[in-house]
């Protein structure tokens, strides 16, 4: 198989660091959000009960305080969690990303993943961010390709390669806050569009009627 891109990592720190936060943003993409909100709500039951002679006022202070660094420290919480647990970072494992035209190799430690390689068809979905690749295949692990170890290929241009083999689209794991807003803007004018549509619509059929 020729080579088109090559990745060589291991599971290092930093790499499952990124992939505990990939993971917490792209399946609870809204949960600090969450939990800060919640601490909100504990700190004001807190500040209005703050002269009243109970206890319970302690326990929405204690609630913010764990919710809160709850909130910051999940990530870590995480981290700490998956590095007591991954075999490849336990062994400090080398691990070898090679696509070709038509198929792909992971070799773990000089024994490969799948003997006669892989056809893209079996990526599930692909995400990016500023610092790696992650891309799932048949929706079971998650790998991780940073792009300071490609030693094959362009890692600007992966993205384009891998989308033209697998036919989906690679997503970003956070949008920028300016996409954000423009793709309000595009929804709410579609949204317009359609109202006036039916309203166009209603007074037309009001007219017909009015003529028989």
């Amino acid at each position: 198989m020729t080579v088109n891109y090559e990745v060589k990592t291991k599971h290092t720190k930093e790499v499952l660091y990124d992939f505990v936060k990939f993971s917490n943003t792209v399946r609870y993409p809204k949960t600090t959000a969450k939990l800060l909100l919640m601490a909100v709500c504990m700190l004001l039951c807190f500040i209005l009960s703050f002269n009243v002679k109970h206890p319970i006022k302690y326990v929405f202070l204690g609630i913010f305080i764990f919710l809160t660094a709850f909130a910051f420290l999940r990530h870590y919480i995480g981290f700490f969690k998956i590095m007591a647990v991954d075999e490849n970072f336990k062994n400090d494992t080398p691990i070898d990303y090679q696509f070709g035209e038509k198929k792909f190799n992971i070799t773990r430690g000089g024994v490969d993943d799948y003997k006669d390689g892989d056809v893209y068809g079996a990526i599930s979905f692909m995400y990016f961010d500023k610092k790696n690749y992650y891309i799932s295949i048949d929706n079971e692990e998650i790998h991780i390709l940073p792009f300071r170890n490609f030693t094959i290929g362009n890692p600007s241009e992966f993205r384009e390669f891998i989308e033209h083999r697998v036919g989906k689209e690679m997503y970003p794991v956070t949008v920028p806050f300016k996409q954000r807003v423009e793709e309000i803007k595009v929804q709410q004018a579609m949204a317009d569009a359609k109202r006036q549509a039916d309203w166009d619509a209603r007074k037309a059929e009001k007219k017909a009627k009015k003529k028989k």
